[in-house]
């Protein structure tokens, strides 16, 4: 299921060179761990922000406890993972193109209606 374990694990030269699978799974697995921890702390940034809450430690517990009880849910064994991927690519349009250019499209919004409102509060200012 994993090609570059399968990959790396049928290099052998003589006895020098063998079991080489053990550096690509240290590898892959240091590499889930930036790619998730990026994650939780991306969420709780975002969750921080999004509540204006201060105290940041709660949210990230939360945040990590919802990951990895998702994560356990999600799948029952490897075998379902790769089933998902045939439907995969439409979550993902979802996910990773629709969501956030309708949340960049609300921000922008936002944006110029806050600017807008800063300049007629100046005009008023000035006028006064």
């Amino acid at each position: 299921y994993f090609p570059n374990y399968e990959a790396v694990s049928i290099i052998n030269v003589g006895d020098f060179i063998t079991h080489i699978e053990v550096i690509s799974i240290i590898s892959f697995l240091l590499c889930v761990l930036v790619k998730e921890s990026v994650c939780i702390f991306s969420i709780s940034e975002g969750t921080a922000i999004l509540t204006g809450l201060k105290k940041r430690n709660s949210i990230l517990l939360f945040s990590t406890a919802a990951v990895i009880t998702g994560g356990y849910f999600a799948f029952g064994s490897t075998m379902d993972m790769f089933k998902f991927h045939s439907i995969n690519k439409y979550i993902v349009l979802i996910f990773q193109v629709i969501i956030p250019f309708v949340i960049y499209s609300v921000a922008e919004i936002k944006n110029i209606i806050s600017r807008s409102r800063n300049t007629i509060n100046e005009q008023k200012t000035l006028e006064r």
